[in-house]
């Protein structure tokens, strides 16, 4: 691999470990997604940069629910149980919900400058979340976040065959394998789970509003 002296080459080196890491599994499905679980209710919160995937993930695990990570999710691609993949929480600058403010000022947080720019905040999850576990449980919901409103909503939809460029695996888990097979294998998951456009309000009322429609109230 060459790099740039002058460039900075920690993260290109950290990110090439991790996509090895994920390359060395091929038996799990990754995506660029946060992933908890209420109670035996695997959860995954997809979306693009900034949407609000580590809030959402982290105002659930705040309410004692498992998290599994909040950038990537990690899903065995024959039983479709959530796998845990934590890395050191990344946070952005913004709302967060109450007892996820509380604790992020309660604990050191490093502070990281990415390369687009941003600055955010890392804590490890395990220091944040102390009584959240990661048992494995089956993937039965996706939630897609959509643009943010004042109060939170939520719609849901039966995924069709050009839904599933919604949730396409990370690059690593084709390196090597049938793109095909890989793509077959996501649209049967798809097929298996409960799919919601969700349109973010404040973190903690989203929050409340997935706990209302995976419990079913």
């Amino acid at each position: 691999m060459l790099v740039d002296a002058q460039e900075i080459w920690q993260p290109l080196i950290g990110n090439c470990a991790v996509n090895w890491v994920m390359y060395m599994q091929p038996e799990l499905l990754f995506f660029h997604a946060a992933a908890v679980a209420i109670g035996r209710e695997g959860v995954l919160i997809a979306g693009e940069k900034a949407a609000g995937k580590s809030t959402l993930s982290m105002a659930l695990a705040a309410r004692d629910h498992d998290f599994f990570g909040d950038e990537i999710a990690a899903v065995r691609a024959e039983t479709f149980q959530l796998a845990p993949f934590r890395r050191a929480v990344s946070v952005r600058e913004g709302p967060q919900a109450p007892p996820v403010e509380e604790r992020l000022t309660e604990r050191y947080c490093s502070t990281e400058t990415f390369p687009d720019g941003t600055v955010r905040s890392r804590a490890l999850a395990g220091e944040l979340f102390p009584a959240s576990g990661a048992r494995p449980q089956t993937l039965r919901w996706v939630f897609f976040l959509r643009g943010f409103e004042e109060r939170p909503r939520a719609e849901p939809f039966h995924p069709r065959s050009q839904d599933l460029r919604l949730l396409m695996p990370l690059a690593c888990t084709f390196w090597g394998r049938s793109s095909r097979a890989r793509i077959a294998q996501v649209a049967r998951l798809l097929s298996n789970v409960r799919c919601y456009f969700l349109h973010p309000g404040l973190p903690e009322d989203t929050a409340k509003l997935v706990e209302r429609i995976v419990r079913g109230e």
